[in-house]
């Protein structure tokens, strides 16, 4: 198809490009992205298959949540683009960890999670403190340095 015949001309492949033009085919538009080869580690390339809920939205209430979502959503999406590509994404949701150092640095954490709870609307979020005790059991083949409080 050359640009004539299309619909709608994406510029730009990454993530974004990308998802609108898989978005608006599957609405039946004819398609066409153009993308440049750019061997630069960009966003789209730098951060392909993170999908990170902690610490999005603080102030943004509906973002938070809508990151939320997003999250709890991807293993239908991903399991959908494997079965229509052939491709597995070899997508896991395994959680993640930000540590703390420091009892101080932990106890600001804690109270901006619970500062994430308060402003959303269903008054959760998808987050949890661990004690340096129980990080360690997560990662046992890692030994965590003296300062991790949690």
């Amino acid at each position: 198809m050359n640009p004539e015949q299309a619909d709608v001309v994406v510029i730009g492949g990454g993530v974004i490009g990308a998802s609108l033009g898989y978005g608006l085919a599957k609405r039946q538009a004819r398609v066409i992205i153009l993308d440049r080869e750019d061997f630069r580690l960009t966003a789209s390339r730098g951060n392909f298959g993170l999908v990170w809920v902690q610490s999005k939205g603080f102030g943004m209430p509906r973002y938070a949540q809508w990151s939320i979502e997003a999250a709890e959503r991807w293993p239908a999406f991903s399991a959908l683009l494997e079965s229509e590509t052939g491709i597995s994404l070899s997508y896991h949701q395994m959680g993640g960890f930000e540590m703390c150092l420091g009892e101080a640095e932990f106890q600001r954490r804690e109270a901006f999670l619970e500062k994430m709870r308060e402003q959303s609307p269903t008054g959760t979020y998808p987050c949890e403190m661990m004690t340096r005790e129980e990080m360690q059991q997560q990662m046992p083949r890692i030994e965590l340095g003296p300062k991790v409080s949690g």
